[in-house]
């Protein structure tokens, strides 16, 4: 279970509800209110689950597309080196391709997985 999880008040029942959580942050974007995306986006960054990346992906690049892009430029500008690769691939969905370039090459921050001998 992930912290964002239980900031959320989610069960240990599993991952697939802190997703659901994420993606139910549509709502409020769609009353063009980011800032409860943009926290738990913020908040998954070092999840070690893909489909939360996935999931906050999605709907980062929804923050983008109806709310205020430069909310979702912002927010790559403090952590796109942090990003898991998949969740920075759908944030980045609708913006330029020089753009999406710009973020794809920042240094990561991301850590590497350990590999043996």
């Amino acid at each position: 279970m992930t912290d964002a999880g239980h900031a959320m008040g989610i069960s240990a029942a599993g991952d697939v509800r802190a997703a659901l959580a994420a993606i139910a942050t549509q709502a409020f974007i769609r009353r063009s209110d980011a800032t409860t995306t943009l926290d738990l986006a913020a908040r998954l960054l070092r999840d070690p689950e893909p489909l939360m990346h996935k999931a906050s992906g999605w709907m980062l690049r929804e923050v983008g597309a109806r709310v205020d892009r430069d909310l979702l430029i912002g927010f790559l500008d403090l952590h796109a080196g942090q990003m898991p690769r998949s969740m920075l691939s759908h944030a980045t969905e609708h913006l330029s391709a020089e753009l999406r370039a710009h973020y794809r090459g920042q240094p990561t921050e991301r850590p590497r997985p350990f590999r043996r001998g």
